[in-house]
């Protein structure tokens, strides 16, 4: 299981993370953001995982004081190269990655597309370090301050986007045609959980969700029940 630690909404109000204060929370797209007060002044919108897995420390007053004025050439910055694939996936119709991305109306945002400095300094501020890939909060949104992150593999894999072969619509379930039953799975840094067969797909969601919720598995989203 994973070691983060769980926060309820009033045990984070006025505690300080880096140099942000919480001031109070809000829900928004269905994910938990804390609107927080800089030592510098500023304000600041982060998402919850952001800030207490201290990937977001300032509102970028960080960066600012600690520039990359220094690097001599650009070019040769490993974050460059992150944003030249970022820039592919979504501009370039002829990548491979084009119809998961620029295709589905995903852009980056004016400040990082047209200068890489301020996204280098963005992603020093905001956690980046080696083994780190940087994580969309809302998969449908932009590459941008406010809906990115940086996350660890096990986290890039939990937030992918439901697989073209998943039929059931819903992830870690899907049906197996030797018992005519639906399985529900997880996945967890590496490590496989089968919660049984079920009759129906509504079980099998909720055998899924259970287990999430009883092991604070807090950066699995809870699948709520569409019906179908």
């Amino acid at each position: 299981m994973t070691n983060r630690i769980k926060y309820k909404d009033e045990d984070l109000i006025g505690k300080q993370f880096g140099r942000l204060t919480v001031i109070y929370i809000f829900n928004k797209n269905g994910d938990r953001y804390a609107h927080c007060k800089c030592v510098c002044g500023n304000e600041k919108n982060v998402s919850i995982y952001a800030l207490t897995s201290n990937s977001t420390k300032s509102c970028g007053c960080y960066s600012r004081d600690h520039p990359v004025n220094l690097i001599h050439n650009l070019h040769s910055h490993p974050l460059y190269n992150v944003l030249k694939t970022m820039r592919q996936r979504c501009y370039n119709k002829n990548n491979e990655d084009y119809k998961h991305y620029g295709a589905r109306g995903i852009k980056i945002c004016r400040e990082w597309k047209n200068h890489p400095k301020t996204f280098i300094n963005w992603c020093i501020d905001n956690g980046w370090k080696k083994g780190l890939s940087i994580d969309r909060i809302n998969n449908n949104g932009d590459y941008s301050p406010e809906n990115c992150h940086f996350v660890n593999q096990h986290i890039q894999c939990v937030n992918q986007r439901l697989s073209t072969r998943n039929k059931s619509g819903y992830k870690g379930v899907c049906w197996y045609k030797l018992t005519k039953r639906w399985i529900s799975y997880i996945r967890v840094n590496g490590k496989f959980y089968k919660f049984g067969y079920f009759k129906s797909k509504r079980e099998a969601v909720e055998a899924r969700n259970k287990f999430i919720i009883e092991n604070g598995l807090t950066e699995y989203k809870i699948q709520e029940w569409k019906g179908v």
